[in-house]
């Protein structure tokens, strides 16, 4: 399905899609789904799906008003090793009481799917790409205004991310957050969420300039063994209660990540440029720059170097 635009009004039980491609191998291609500011969809939305081929340059636009009451994607492929590249959601107001994804691939790779956010509210997570088997790669969530994420009784959701791989890696995604906006759990630039992961974690970015975070905030994250390298977080103003991550790894090694810090910005527990917390991983070379002064947090067998910015 190729170049198809589809607009939902009004109370819609079923699946909508702006591209729907079911044979074997067929690819979703530059579609877009618009949901009106009347729009209730009471089921998925898609701007594009494909069963196994790729879906590619798909949009999904979310009007202020509208209501979603499951997940939605920008694009979606079901099975395969098909890719999802360069699809987009917008959102300007509306609810969705699910997930939303720029995009999702069971075992092909994500990369360079966007979501933009401006205002309204997502009842649990926000993906920019999404692969359970292969990698996620320049993916980028940006959220502004008074855009709200999560709930404050629901602490299993509420989170943000760049980009997820449950087994590949994550290489290069980003998460901005600025103005106004509210997240009830954490936000990281890319993650792999395996245990049995080797995918590395490299060059991801979560940028803040406003806003608050009611968890942490993580330039990078692994739950399994791979590398986590070169991530980067830039915390300029807002609100973190927890603590901020530079890279965090559940075991392997964490080299070169950095946390810049303004001093308006709080953090309400601590600051690591790096931080493992089993196994025998090292972390080396990892840092935490405090603008206007100099700022440390070490770990007991890693101490974190710190600079001064000016």
């Amino acid at each position: 399905m190729i170049g198809q635009t589809q607009s939902v009004a009004g109370h819609s039980p079923e699946s909508v899609y702006g591209g729907h491609a079911t044979d074997t191998g067929a690819s979703a291609l530059r579609n877009t789904l618009i949901l009106e500011t009347t729009a209730e969809e009471l089921s998925i939305a898609y701007g594009g799906f494909s069963l196994s081929g790729a879906a590619e340059q798909n949009t999904l636009e979310i009007s202020s008003g509208s209501l979603a009451a499951t997940d939605v994607y920008g694009g979606y492929v079901s099975k395969g090793t098909g890719t999802v590249k360069e699809n987009n959601v917008i959102m300007n107001g509306g609810l969705i009481k699910g997930a939303l994804y720029g995009a999702y691939t069971a075992a092909g790779m994500a990369q360079e799917n966007q979501v933009s956010v401006s205002a309204g509210t997502v009842k649990e997570n926000v993906y920019g790409g999404y692969s359970y088997r292969g990698s996620a790669q320049g993916n980028d969530v940006r959220l502004s205004g008074s855009t709200v994420v999560g709930d404050e009784e629901d602490f299993d959701n509420g989170n943000v991310y760049g980009g997820v791989s449950y087994s590949g890696a994550a290489l290069a995604n980003s998460v901005t957050l600025e103005d106004n906006v509210q997240v009830y759990n954490s936000v990281t630039g890319g993650q792999v969420d395996g245990e049995d992961s080797t995918g590395a974690v490299t060059g991801n970015t979560v940028t803040m300039t406003g806003g608050t975070v009611a968890a942490d905030l993580q330039g990078g994250l692994t739950y399994g063994t791979g590398l986590v390298s070169d991530n980067t977080v830039n915390f300029s103003g807002g609100a973190v209660a927890g603590s901020v991550y530079g890279g965090f790894a559940m075991a392997g090694p964490a080299t070169g990540n950095v946390v810049n810090l303004q001093e308006s910005a709080t953090v309400g527990i601590n600051v690591f440029g790096a931080f493992i917390t089993d196994g025998d991983g090292v972390a080396q070379a990892n840092e935490v720059h405090l603008s206007g002064g100099v700022w440390c947090s070490t770990m007991p067998t890693a101490p974190i170097a710190c600079r001064e910015m000016s």
